[in-house]
């Protein structure tokens, strides 16, 4: 397991699945998920990115620098549950358009 954090302080709690990672302020970037099987593979990887767009208010279409697997969250000023499609690889469609200055974060799996 592999891992960046930008904070001093984080709990790492143990999930059925995994592990949750929080921090009080900050995120995490990326860290590998799952169990080495048999074939040798590491599981998915899972990173934490501002997502790239224009926010204007009208823009929904946003783009991520890895293909996505399947997405975690989608934040919107720090708050989760946004509502979104994902269109391609790479691609994610916004119910609703961000606002100039929001913050538009996701959390995937790649």
């Amino acid at each position: 397991m592999d891992f960046t954090i930008h904070q001093t302080t984080t709990v790492i709690t143990p999930t059925t699945t995994g592990f949750n990672i929080d921090t009080t302020v900050g995120d995490v970037d990326f860290f590998t998920i799952g169990v080495q099987g048999p074939g040798g593979s590491a599981g998915n990887r899972v990173k934490s990115e501002l997502l790239q767009g224009i926010k204007d208010g009208i823009n929904t279409i946003f783009t991520t620098t890895q293909a996505i697997v399947s997405v975690i969250d989608i934040q919107l000023n720090g708050l989760g549950g946004e509502a979104y499609s994902l269109v391609d690889a790479n691609e994610i469609t916004l119910s609703e358009a961000p606002l100039v200055g929001d913050i538009l974060k996701v959390i995937y799996a790649y």
